[in-house]
């Protein structure tokens, strides 16, 4: 099959937090290519990209290895799997991936997680990366999502000294959620706008999708005191 390899990079990228997910199923079909993956109990990604049609699995062993290989492409590049191998080449270069069994992927996520929320909020992919600057300046442990009187609101504070604050109009109910590291891996990679559904004591659900692209991250609070999905 044909791929755009920086799409394709992408859409890896995405769905393996940057290669911190380190396997994954790669499933294709009519509807294009799916992954759907988690990491322990802390974070779950589902990802589909509609332009690649292919039946095909990929169990991956390595994603990082994955994208360091496709970022040395630049355009349109060939895929064939034969038996446990993926070939991946152009004109001027290839390389070849040895394929795990599909049995040795443990972290597969079997089904779509059940949670509900009430609607969702619409939040620039900014004001998250914009909380991980601050995290850094005040050397923050953990991030707090609230809403609170239609603000949403992402701040960082150490040991309840300096404090950063990133925050923007919503019209959605009040909820709080602290989130550890696992959060930072998915704030660095988001698009441009995102929605965010949340609710106090639950993942927080976050939307990234595109035309031809969605992902769907839900990241476990650090105190997660109602452990049943609806």
């Amino acid at each position: 099959m044909k791929v755009d390899a920086k799409e394709f990079h992408e859409f890896i990228k995405k769905c393996s937090l940057n290669g911190r997910i380190d396997t994954c199923i790669i499933r294709g079909d009519d509807n294009g290519l799916t992954i759907k993956v988690r990491s322990g109990n802390a974070v779950a990604v589902a990802g589909q990209l509609t332009t690649i049609k292919e039946n095909i699995t990929l169990p991956i062993k390595s994603t990082s290895t994955l994208l360091r290989i496709l970022s040395t492409f630049t355009d349109k590049v060939m895929m064939e799997k034969k038996e446990n191998v993926l070939k991946i080449y152009d004109e001027e270069r290839e390389a070849e991936i040895v394929l795990a069994g599909e049995e040795f992927i443990e972290n597969d996520l079997k089904e779509d997680l059940k949670f509900t929320y009430e609607g969702d909020m619409t939040v620039k992919g900014e004001m998250f990366r914009r909380a991980l600057t601050n995290r850094d300046i005040v050397r923050g442990e953990t991030m707090l999502l609230e809403v609170k009187d239609n603000i949403f609101s992402i701040s960082t504070q150490r040991e309840k000294s300096d404090k950063m604050v990133e925050k923007c109009k919503v019209d959605y109910k009040d909820c709080r959620n602290e989130m550890g590291q696992v959060a930072v891996d998915v704030f660095q990679i988001l698009g441009e706008e995102v929605r965010v559904a949340m609710k106090t004591d639950y993942p927080v659900k976050i939307v990234d999708a595109t035309e031809d692209m969605k992902v769907v991250y839900h990241i476990a609070p650090l105190e997660q005191k109602n452990d049943n999905s609806d």
